[in-house]
């Protein structure tokens, strides 16, 4: 299978962690800065350009590397210019799972801080990364009056069927999973390539966690297709659930198939070459990339 441009992507990325620290950036290669290009052309572009497209979208999916803040910090600008054109937005956040809903509705609502749905939804042990670096999205949410959905699977769910399969579901819990599609040999093989790098296992292990990777993005899909249906969405998830729109977005156009979409994925540009931005459009990665500085190197800092 050939590597796509911005499949920067382990088992622990797939999996909610982060991927190993790339090499250092190439000369020429943004550090303070970033270079955004139109993933259709492989042209490079502007903010503005790029928000007035995504600005016609019904969903847009913001992609993150979950350890990288120069990418939190790119989806805090892209929800504020967003919010600025579009009335009534919603924004879906991934870390939110979707028991946590009701404490999402209390923050729309106005009733609880950014801090205090961090300790309600117990942040720390269901998403893990830094609290701070995800504060800022939800304070311009909080004061553009955006929406808050809660779009992931409960853990003890996907859980379950990583280690036993849809069948050591209860029927109860059975009932709440989605209408799933297995049937991407494409994102089967991506999954495949990604997970394998780091253990070998068998045919059945892995059936098991690639139909729990799927509950992650049809459950997100469905949560985002509904909110969807009244209100323009955007979607904070891991490259890994947008890449190709293998993940979450081509399940969302499934249910939605009039919606208007538009993916955005963050590249770090701790890369040993420049990627073919080219080769990109043709094999349509995305419709726009925004290559960001590394992560702080956390042993340097």
């Amino acid at each position: 299978m050939r590597r796509p441009l911005l499949a920067l992507v382990s088992l622990a990325a797939l999996l909610g962690g982060c991927a190993p620290r790339p090499p250092r950036a190439p000369e020429g290669w943004p550090q303070k800065t970033e270079w955004i290009v139109d993933g259709r052309t492989g042209e490079r572009s502007s903010f503005d350009a790029m928000i007035d497209d995504l600005s016609g979208a019904d969903v847009v999916f913001v992609g993150e590397d979950h350890d990288n803040p120069h990418h939190h910090e790119l989806q805090k600008r892209v929800l504020d210019a967003l919010a600025a054109k579009k009335n009534g937005m919603g924004l879906g956040m991934e870390m939110l799972q979707e028991r946590s809903q009701k404490v999402a509705d209390e923050f729309s609502e106005g009733k609880i801080d950014a801090d205090a749905l961090a300790s309600e939804v117990d942040w720390k042990r269901t998403w893990g990364f830094p609290f701070a670096m995800y504060r800022p999205v939800l304070e311009v949410a909080r004061a553009k009056k955006v929406a808050l959905f809660a779009l992931n699977a409960d853990d003890e769910v996907v859980h379950k069927v990583s280690q036993k399969g849809l069948e050591g579901l209860t029927a109860e819990e059975r009932a709440k999973v989605p209408e799933l599609d297995l049937s991407s040999k494409e994102y089967r093989d991506f999954v495949r390539e990604a997970f394998q790098g780091h253990m070998k296992m068998s045919e059945d292990r892995f059936e098991r966690f690639f139909t729990a990777q799927v509950i992650w993005d049809e459950t997100m899909a469905s949560h985002t297709a509904d909110a969807a249906k009244n209100r323009p969405m955007m979607v904070m998830a891991g490259t890994g659930h947008l890449l190709r729109r293998m993940g979450i977005p081509s399940r969302v156009e499934r249910r939605l198939p009039s919606a208007k979409t538009r993916v955005l994925l963050p590249l770090a540009a701790g890369a040993k070459d420049r990627p073919d931005f080219k080769r990109s459009a043709r094999e349509h990665e995305a419709d726009w990339i925004v290559v960001t500085p590394d992560a702080p190197d956390p042993e340097r800092s």
